[in-house]
């Protein structure tokens, strides 16, 4: 599981925390999408280091920028 919290939306930036597990434990990634370009870039990542949570976290950030859509805070879960 990882989760994603929008941190700031400012001047057509927003960025995202991630949290491998959902938890401080791991640390947290950085994620920022410019909203006018539609562009992703990784600022920082967790101190896990299993691609798995920033794979995650990319693809949910993907689906935000496709739908033009930024939630709050948002949950990935897979098995």
């Amino acid at each position: 599981m990882v989760v994603l919290e929008k941190q700031n939306d400012k001047n057509g930036i927003v960025l995202y925390h991630y949290y491998p597990n959902g938890g401080d434990e791991y640390g947290y990634g950085v994620i920022a999408i410019d909203t006018k370009t539609g562009e992703i870039g990784i600022e920082k990542e967790d101190d896990c280091k299993h691609f798995w949570y920033l794979d995650h976290a990319f693809a949910a950030v993907r689906d935000f920028v496709r739908n033009m859509e930024f939630p709050d805070k948002y949950r990935v879960i897979w098995c």
